[in-house]
């Protein structure tokens, strides 16, 4: 058997592949120390600045502590070398730096932030100031003397980036910002059904506002398309208005007036879709107001009940009776508040009712032929841009309109010229058609002609503040308590097909809202939030991504091969 020596030269390779591997346990230990602190500084980073990856930023920063770790393990006087030589310094330097450099913001943030809190520094930069409670907000929220406390009932998204819960945090953040009175918590109410079963929440997300000192409660629902099964926001008036109730404020009731084919509300247990004719929305919006919306019929009630904060006449079809006629006249010269929206077809003793204070309407539809709806002359579209409204501060009604539009709209004039009548019987006129419209005598043939009345503007929209009738001595020594009366010439524009259209809603909520003097309510109203999207096509959309892939790195390449060329 032969014996074969070990070669010694092969042994001594071995040797030597074993030392190199040793020696460069340094170089290893200085890759993990880089990796493990730019991995650590990331990791950082995303663990702070972004909610949706905080396990993964948790996973990458113990990564970055077990190579940081193992570099140490590997070479210790490799890490220390690394730290303290040059390119350790200029590291070291670097970290320094950026450190303080974030830190510097954060600290900012944080002063800026503190400083927001307490009123100072604020500054609400979107198109229609949605992060910005109304002036009236504020000063309902100063005054709230109770505890109050809101439980938002609402199922967490599990990504986290549920946009309708940022919504109402960021709103209630602002009340609670203004009122220490005011507090608020979330219940998810399928993990506690029975904190819902005590608010009597069958349906969600949905908002209870609770006065802790009496117990009275007042939910709210999303107000994005009242009637409908999809809710999409809350908005400021509906926690103010809950707020109010929760307080204890006294309901005001509104009365309807039916029995002539207006229109009322068409949904019912059997039919939840309201019909594009009806009036649901309008008084859907009315009790969002803090309203007591009844309908009144006076065939039945003979009366108009002395509890009556405004009553609402919509779009009649049938003719009133001389009783009927005579209650609501009393009702006007007894001080009463009265909003009617009638049509150009509207019957003659609705029309007759205004006469006693110089007001006529016209039977006929008004054209406008510059500020109109598509092809419809007849439906005049209301522009603020075109100066078509009152802005005066002291009626507010259209003082935030921006456009309002009228499906048929019937021109409203006075019996005497202006200068001939009385102060207290001038109307103001609220809304008005441009130059360009005219009264439509014919309309299966829209066109202006010798047989229409030309020129505009015409006023579709007056109210008027008075103690007298057009009948009553201007110089008579007794007078009649201020009745208010706004009488618009279409009611199309608030049913259910046309409410929530433009402005269409808030000119009639601000209208019953001035009647009744709620003049705080008028300027809480829902902002509209403004969707600015940037849309691209694909090359686009490629471009986009591989530049913010490539370019950066070639920057930072680029930049880096300057320092060392400049450095040889």
């Amino acid at each position: 058997m032969e014996i074969v020596e070990p070669d010694p030269i092969e042994n001594q390779k071995q040797e030597n592949n074993f030392y190199s591997i040793i020696n460069a346990a340094g170089l290893w230990s200085n890759i993990a120390t880089i990796l493990g602190v730019i991995i650590l500084f990331v990791s950082s980073i995303l663990f702070f600045g972004v909610s949706g990856l905080k396990n993964l930023s948790l996973g990458l920063i113990i990564f970055s502590i077990i190579l940081l770790i193992l570099a140490v393990v590997l070479s210790p006087k490799s890490v220390i070398s690394f730290l303290i030589g040059r390119q350790g310094r200029y590291g070291t330097n670097a970290l320094i730096i950026t450190f303080v450099f974030f830190f510097i913001i954060i600290l900012v943030n944080v002063l800026f932030y503190r400083l927001s809190q307490d009123g100072f520094l604020r500054q609400d930069v979107t198109a229609t100031r949605v992060f910005t409670l109304s002036p009236q907000s504020i000063q309902i929220l100063e005054n709230i003397n109770t505890t109050i406390n809101a439980t938002v009932f609402m199922v967490p998204d599990p990504s986290g980036t549920d946009a309708r819960r940022k919504q109402v945090v960021d709103l209630l953040d602002e009340f609670t910002r203004i009122s220490p009175n005011l507090s608020y918590n979330f219940v998810d109410p399928e993990l506690k059904p029975g904190e819902a079963k005590k608010y009597e929440i069958s349906q969600y997300p949905a908002i209870v506002f609770e006065n802790i000192s009496n117990g009275v409660k007042q939910p709210i629902n999303c107000s994005a398309t009242p009637g409908s099964q999809l809710c999409l926001n809350f908005s400021e008036q509906d926690f103010i208005s809950a707020l109010l109730i929760s307080t204890g404020q006294e309901k005001k009731v509104v009365y309807v007036l039916t029995g002539h084919g207006e229109p009322s509300i068409t949904t019912s247990v059997n039919n939840l879709q309201p019909s594009q004719d009806g009036f649901d929305y309008a008084i859907e919006g009315l009790e969002k107001d803090n309203y007591t919306v009844t309908p009144i019929n006076l065939i039945q009630d003979n009366i108009i009940p002395d509890d009556a904060a405004a009553l609402i006449i919509s779009g009649p079809e049938n003719d009133l009776s001389q009783s009927e006629y005579e209650i609501i006249n009393k009702y006007i010269k007894s001080g009463g508040r009265i909003l009617a929206m009638l049509d150009p077809e509207s019957p003659q003793l609705f029309k007759k009712l205004f006469e006693d204070w110089g007001i006529i309407l016209s039977s006929d539809s008004v054209a406008d032929s510059v500020s109109h709806v598509g092809d419809e002359l007849l439906t005049p579209l209301i522009q603020k841009a075109n100066g078509q409204f009152y802005a005066d501060e002291s009626i507010p009604i259209a003082k935030d309109l921006d456009t309002v539009y009228f499906p048929g709209v019937s021109a409203i004039n006075t019996m005497l010229p202006n200068f001939d009548l009385p102060n207290s019987l001038k109307p103001t006129t609220i809304i008005k058609t441009t130059p360009a419209s005219w009264i439509e005598t014919d309309v299966s043939n829209i066109a202006l002609d010798d047989k229409d009345f030309f020129p505009g503007p015409f006023p579709v929209g007056v109210l008027m503040r008075t103690n007298i009738t057009l009948d009553e001595s201007v110089m008579s020594l007794e007078r009649n308590p201020e009745a208010k009366m706004i009488i618009l010439g279409d009611s199309d524009f608030i049913k259910n097909y046309h409410f929530n259209f433009n402005d269409n809603q808030d000119l009639f909520l601000n209208s019953v809202n001035w009647l009744t003097e709620d003049y705080d309510l008028i300027s809480i109203r829902a902002k509209v939030m403004v969707s600015r999207e940037l849309n691209l096509n694909k090359r686009e959309k490629d471009f986009v991504k591989w530049s913010s892939w490539f370019f950066p790195p070639f920057i930072m390449l680029f930049i880096g091969i300057i320092v060392w060329w400049r450095r040889r």
